[in-house]
């Protein structure tokens, strides 16, 4: 089973489209998409939402012999260009300066990079790394119930200083859709290796 996390809607919905995952019928705190060997929840924002989320998600699976995630969502960056997507590599969370490092196992077209989790949104762009509002907690939940290699995380970038595009929710679509074909195959790579570690 693979999971697609995302905290808003408009940054699932190019997946949800790709794939024509339903949303469930029955009452949920989360809002849930399902298809074939595939769910995608969307958590809301920040820290405490994606772990909730998370958690919440892998309880309703836990029959499942072995969950591959990803966490796909956006970011700022005052290095990228807007509508970048990047694998992460490394996620520092900014209260404890505690790091996390994603293991780098599924070959893709995308460059990776450093993502800095923050508390709340900023307008401080750092040329060394990304920032966003989830990361370090989905991947620290998510890690919990699953193989550390099977938790990865994909950022496309929204905002930088020229340009701030993060709050137009049909503009956040747009640029995850047009990563869709790299964000598939990864997704399917990603798959694939699950389906190692369930035999193995």
């Amino acid at each position: 089973m693979l999971v697609w996390v995302a905290a808003l809607h408009c940054e699932a919905k190019p997946v949800i489209d790709y794939y024509r995952l339903k949303k469930s019928r029955i009452d949920h705190p989360f809002d849930l998409y399902q298809g074939d060997q595939m769910l995608c929840v969307i958590s809301g924002i920040g820290k405490t939402a994606v772990a909730a989320a998370s958690a919440w998600v892998a309880a309703l699976n836990r029959e499942q012999a072995s969950l591959a995630w990803i966490n796909l969502g956006t970011a700022g960056s005052a290095h990228y260009a807007i509508g970048t997507a990047l694998v992460i590599n490394k996620i520092t969370e900014c209260d404890s300066n505690h790091s996390f490092y994603p293991v780098p196992l599924i070959e893709t077209t995308l460059e990776s990079a450093h993502c800095l989790t923050l508390n709340q949104a900023s307008s401080e762009y750092q040329q060394k790394h990304l920032f966003d509002l989830e990361a370090s907690a989905f991947f620290a939940t998510a890690t919990r119930f699953s193989s550390v290699e099977l938790v990865q995380c994909i950022k496309v970038i929204s905002d930088n200083p020229k340009q701030q595009t993060g709050r137009d929710k049909t503009r956040v679509s747009q640029l995850i859709a047009q990563n869709i074909e790299p964000l598939t195959r990864f997704a399917q790579s990603l798959q694939a290796l699950n389906t190692l570690v369930k035999e193995s």
